[in-house]
């Protein structure tokens, strides 16, 4: 479950733009994800988690606010560092702790994963907005430690971590002329 962009309703305090706030969209995916009971802990009775559903549902609701799913990570959570750290996808620039914070902290989308090569990894999304307040990552995964909470939380101190930021505006820009 995640929010979808439908349209604008108006473009009050925009100073005349239609603008999506991007930070705000994530912010709110967050919430939605940590009050999901589809999204805790044994939630279908196998002893899973679902920190890969719930940062998918962050990304995608970026996704369709940027009108963007070459954005989209897909898979479980080994999947998704493998194909984050394969570098394929033009939106994503892996970066180091400290620069993924700082984007978080400036609203924008950043992740963080662990790949485990015997079994599970993690993912899971920096909090943002008024969610930072409470923790630094908003994570999904076992009861303990799902909700806003410390990256040590989240993944180990003692876990090799890779962290990425989703740069919005990579793409190229087309400007096509007429013919005369």
């Amino acid at each position: 479950m995640h929010y979808a962009f439908q349209g604008y309703n108006g473009n009050e305090g925009q100073e005349g733009k239609n603008v999506v706030n991007l930070a705000s969209a994530e912010q709110e995916q967050q919430v939605l994800n940590n009050n999901n009971p589809a999204l805790e802990e044994n939630a279908e009775g196998k002893g899973e988690t679902h920190c890969n559903q719930a940062t998918q549902n962050v990304i995608s609701t970026v996704a369709s606010a940027t009108n963007n799913s070459s954005m989209l990570v897909t898979g479980n959570a080994n999947s998704m560092a493998n194909k984050l750290n394969s570098g394929n996808n033009i939106n994503y620039l892996k970066v180091d702790y400290a620069t993924a914070e700082q984007n978080a902290q400036n609203g924008g989308l950043s992740l963080v994963t662990y790949t485990n090569p015997g079994g599970h990894g993690h993912v899971a999304t920096f909090s943002v907005g008024e969610n930072a307040d409470e923790g630094s990552i908003a994570n999904i995964g076992s009861a303990q430690y799902s909700g806003f909470v410390s990256l040590n939380q989240a993944i180990s101190k003692k876990k090799d971590k890779d962290y990425f930021i989703f740069l919005p505006n990579i793409l190229p820009t087309v400007t096509v002329k007429p013919k005369n």
